[in-house]
C-alpha cells in the first residue's frame, strides 16, 4: 500500500498537482496542510511522507490553476452527466476519472469555473480531493478504466449541466425506464454479476483482473488492444474505443442483440 501511494504521489507531481498528506483511513488533512496552507510540491517531501510505512497516509491532491475536479455524490448523477456531455464532445467523458468509496465519481478536467456558478444538487466543483489508492472506511478509491489523460477543451456543456437539471429524453436510460413490477429492474441488477455475464456470453475472451476492475478485448467490436473494462463493484462496463457502456441490463441487451426493453422482459423471467 505504501509503495502504491508513493508511486501515485510522484505521478500526480508529474502532472503538476501539489500533494496533501491525509490522515490514514480518513479524508481529514494532516495538521498544517490544505489548499491555502502547506502543500507538498517536490519529490523530497513526497518521499518523507508517502514512503513512511509507519503512518500509511492517504493521498490528497490540489489541482493546478486551470484544472477543476467534478465531485459527483452518486453514480446516477455521474452517468446523467456522461450521457449529456457525450452529445457535445465524447472525449470529455473519457477524461481521467476515479470512483470514490461511496460510489460517487471524481472527474478531472482542464478549465476555469465561471463566476457565480451554482451547482445542481449532487455535484460540486472542487480544487482538492483524496485520490487512489487511498482507503476510506475500508474501501479504496479506484481509477475508472485505463484512461489517464485530463480533457482539454470547451467546458460549456459541463457548466450548462451543472447549473440546471437537464432531462435526457433523447437517450434510453435503463435506470429511468418504467418500473415493470415493483422494482423489477433493481432486482435484476442485484441478481446479476457483470463479470459472470461476460464469462457466460464470451467464454473465450480472457479477463485480466486488477482489484475491482477487469480488462479485456472488447466483445462488441474487433480490436487488437484491450480497451474494454468491467467494474465488479458497481456492476458496470465500458469500452474506450467503441464507447459502449452501461450496466448488466445494457450488457445483456448488447450480447443478445436486442433492445433494453426486451432485455428487461427476458431477464424478469429468471431474476424478478
Amino acid at each position: 500500500m505504501t509503495q502504491d501511494i508513493y508511486i501515485a504521489a510522484l505521478d500526480w507531481l508529474g502532472r503538476g498537482f501539489d500533494l496533501l498528506p491525509i490522515q490514514p483511513g480518513t479524508k481529514k488533512k494532516a495538521a498544517g496542510f490544505g489548499v491555502y496552507s502547506s502543500r507538498i510540491t517536490d519529490q523530497y517531501f513526497a518521499a518523507q511522507y508517502f514512503r513512511d510505512a509507519s503512518m500509511r497516509w492517504n493521498l490528497g491532491v490540489v489541482a493546478p490553476e486551470g484544472t477543476i475536479i467534478l465531485d459527483f455524490d452518486n453514480w446516477d448523477t455521474y452517468l446523467d452527466w456522461v450521457r449529456f456531455a457525450k452529445r457535445f464532445d465524447d472525449s470529455m467523458t473519457t477524461s481521467y476519472t476515479e470512483v470514490t468509496p461511496r460510489y460517487g465519481a471524481h472527474v478531472f478536467l482542464s478549465g476555469e469555473v465561471p463566476d457565480g456558478l451554482k451547482c445542481r444538487d449532487g455535484v460540486e466543483v472542487k480544487h482538492d480531493v483524496v485520490v487512489a489508492p487511498s482507503i476510506v472506511g475500508g474501501v479504496r478509491y479506484e481509477s475508472l478504466g485505463v484512461e489517464t489523460h485530463i480533457y482539454h477543451g470547451s467546458l460549456d456543456a459541463v457548466f450548462f449541466f451543472l447549473s440546471r437539471p437537464c432531462p435526457d429524453s433523447a437517450v434510453q436510460v435503463v435506470s429511468k425506464m418504467r418500473d415493470y413490477d415493483g422494482g423489477a429492474i433493481s432486482k435484476i441488477k442485484g441478481s446479476l454479476s457483470i463479470v459472470e455475464l461476460m464469462r457466460k456470453y464470451y467464454p473465450r475472451t480472457k479477463l485480466k483482473q486488477r482489484g475491482i476492475f477487469y480488462n479485456s478485448l472488447c466483445p462488441f467490436h474487433a480490436e487488437k488492444n484491450s480497451s474494454f473494462w468491467l467494474n465488479s463493484q458497481l456492476n458496470i462496463f465500458g469500452c474506450h474505443a467503441c464507447k459502449a457502456r452501461g450496466d448488466v441490463i445494457n450488457f445483456y441487451a448488447l450480447a443478445k442483440n436486442i433492445n433494453n426493453d426486451q432485455a428487461v422482459r427476458e431477464l424478469m423471467t429468471f431474476y424478478a
